[in-house]
C-alpha cells in the first residue's frame, strides 16, 4: 500500500507491506554475516526469528508473530 502524507508545501510517502520487509530483513542478515562471517545461513535466520519482538496484532500473521529487531538478532547469533 502506498499513501501520500502531506504537510504544508511537504509530501513523501508511506509504502509498506512485505516487499518492504524484505529488505530490511536481508540487511539485517548482511550485518549478522559480517558481525560473524563464520555463521551459517541457518544460524543467521534462526538469530533472525529468535530476535523477533512479539506483537500481538501479528500474531498469525508471519512466521514469528513479531517484528524484526536488528539488536536482538545480534544477540542471539
Amino acid at each position: 500500500a502506498v499513501t501520500t502524507l502531506t504537510s504544508d508545501n511537504n509530501s513523501c510517502n508511506v509504502i509498506q507491506g512485505t516487499s518492504m520487509a524484505s529488505p530490511h530483513v536481508a540487511g539485517v542478515a548482511a550485518m549478522l554475516k559480517a558481525q560473524n562471517p563464520d555463521a551459517s545461513y541457518t544460524q543467521i535466520i534462526d538469530a533472525i526469528k529468535n530476535g523477533a519482538r512479539s506483537l500481538t496484532n501479528l500474531s498469525g500473521t508471519n512466521v514469528t508473530g513479531g517484528t524484526l529487531d536488528a539488536a536482538a538478532a545480534l544477540n542471539n547469533l
